[in-house]
This record gives C-alpha cells, sequence and structure tokens, in this order.
C-alpha cells in the first residue's frame, strides 16, 4: 500500500502505511519533509527513498527541480 502511495503522490496516507509498517525511519523522514515545507512531488520523492524504489524517487525529484 505504500508503495502505491508513491504513485498516488497520497503522502496523507502513506505516513499511515509507513506507521503501521514500523517504518520509523521513512516516517521520520517524511514527517521532517512535510514539516520543512516541501511540495507533494519531493515528499512522494522522500518516501519512494525509503521504499527503495530509487528510480521513482529520481524522476520525482527531477519533476521537482531538485
Amino acid at each position: 500500500m505504500a508503495r502505491m502511495c508513491v504513485q498516488t503522490r497520497r503522502i496523507d496516507v502513506a505516513e499511515v502505511c509507513l506507521g503501521h509498517m514500523g517504518h520509523a525511519r521513512g516516517a521520520r523522514a517524511l514527517r521532517e519533509a512535510i514539516e520543512g515545507g516541501a511540495d507533494a512531488e519531493t515528499c512522494a520523492g522522500v518516501l519512494a527513498v525509503q521504499l527503495g524504489q530509487l528510480q521513482d524517487a529520481e524522476r520525482m525529484y527531477e519533476a521537482s527541480g531538485r
């Protein structure tokens, strides 16, 4: 489910999924990105990195200008 959140960019659902998975490092990284004022594309990139979806993360970071 968390992997689908990367594709749909549902960051709010991803936070819940990471919590249920017990993925504390990923939840913290996503929370810090959100609190830092990152846009949805960047937050989805952070989520993708934490889930090991590096190609998706690269594409999302490029789309957000990072």
